[in-house]
């Protein structure tokens, strides 16, 4: 291992790593699934659409997961749904790691983003804005 820098180091031990090239596998699938959605989902269109004849269909040949309350293909949504999560983790990912950069730099100062984030939306301290715990708000996920 002498003169082994520490990328190859990192890279050798990451290949030794049963558990790690299981995630990494796990990851590129769900990353190369949200990415072909609209070629794999059965009815890429009709995502937001509803179809109330369709309504808690069980799983078929034409809608593998079923349909929703609202008639919806629920593996179409939950495709569509993968890419929505990936874009939120990213963006989440890529501002802790700028974050930490500049509390770094900063001398342990927080910028003035994470700031003005964290205590100044308005879900911070608006009630109304939370979470209802009400199984019927959460019970057909219409945004995704």
């Amino acid at each position: 291992m002498k003169g082994a820098t520490g990328w190859k180091l990192l890279a050798q031990k990451f290949v030794r790593d049963r558990s790690a090239l299981a995630g990494l596998v796990i990851l590129i699938g769900l990353i190369f699934t949200a990415a072909l959605a609209p070629y794999l989902a059965p009815f890429p269109e009709d995502v937001p659409a509803t179809h109330p004849a369709q309504r808690l269909r069980p799983p078929s040949w034409e809608h593998p997961l079923g349909t929703n309350t609202l008639g919806r293909d629920i593996y179409s949504r939950i495709l569509y749904g993968g890419r929505i999560t990936l874009v939120i983790s990213v963006t989440v990912v890529a501002a802790c790691i700028v974050e930490l950069y500049r509390l770094y730099l900063g001398g342990g100062r927080p910028g003035r983003a994470c700031q003005r984030g964290l205590f100044q939306h308005p879900s911070a301290t608006d009630p109304t804005l939370w979470p209802s715990d009400h199984a019927g708000v959460w019970a057909d996920l219409s945004f995704v």
